[in-house]
């Protein structure tokens, strides 16, 4: 296992605390790892690394901020992982649109980014975690494995469930409860008696609509009224409990 991990940071002082830290953290884990520094995210941009799974990202610098260098960047890269560091929390909201891994407030707290690291190291390594999925019915669809980190969401019409990845979707016929079990330890929630979501793929919410992107394109998934509040309890663990 390898990580690559960037850090863009404008203070000098930040940048070496949470060096300091990562370096301390990961060694303990035991990983290879590569950590690029960057003083700003015009330089960042300039010389992106190439397969980089974790950018911590300070949100307040000169020139471009962190948060419109995070929409440049999910343009080219839409797996990164970032963290916001940022001394404030207005802008928390914003990180739906980028789909932001955590948020890090200043003064950099040593346990927190250490659960925060060690929560992403975690999923790092079960990201090729599979589901089998088996068509109950003829005429759809043959009996598949599932990587659970490409499901963006799932949907359900009467016997017939869609599941939608990143590279195509499936027809099957199979139950949306059934689907719900096996997926149940891998960030899912049932958001609506006929939609099954993967949290980390929610770009924003408005009011009782969750929206996701699939294809391109911004898909609009309906969140029941009785499930708003725990729905939107399950995305702020996602985002590091400060919505």
């Amino acid at each position: 296992m390898f990580l690559s991990i960037a850090i863009c940071e404008d203070e000098v002082s930040s940048m070496d605390i949470i060096k300091g830290y990562l370096n301390k953290i990961i060694n303990r884990n035991e990983i290879d790892y590569n950590i690029n520094l960057f003083y700003s995210a015009e330089e960042l941009i300039k010389n992106y690394p190439n397969e980089l799974d974790i950018l911590l990202l300070d949100i307040k610098m000169d020139g471009i901020d962190g948060m419109e260098a995070a929409k440049k960047i999910r343009t080219f890269d839409k797996d990164v992982e970032i963290i916001f560091i940022t001394s404030m929390i207005n802008h928390i909201l914003d990180a739906f649109e980028v789909r932001a891994y955590r948020y890090l407030l200043k003064p950099i707290d040593y346990r927190v980014l250490k659960d925060y690291i060690n929560s992403f190291i975690n999923e790092f390594t079960s990201r090729n975690n599979e589901i089998y999925v088996e068509s109950k019915y003829a005429g759809c669809n043959s009996s598949l494995f599932l990587k659970t980190s490409e499901i963006i969401y799932i949907e359900v019409m009467k016997k017939t469930v869609t599941i939608y990845t990143e590279k195509r979707k499936h027809i099957l016929s199979t139950s949306l409860s059934n689907l719900e079990n096996k997926l149940k330890d891998y960030g899912f929630f049932r958001c609506h008696q006929s939609f099954l979501v993967n949290l980390r793929k929610v770009i924003k919410i408005e009011r009782n609509i969750a929206f996701m992107e699939y294809d391109d394109k911004l898909i609009e998934i309906p969140i029941s009224k009785y499930k708003a509040k725990d729905f939107r309890n399950k995305v702020t663990l996602f985002l590091g409990g400060l919505l």
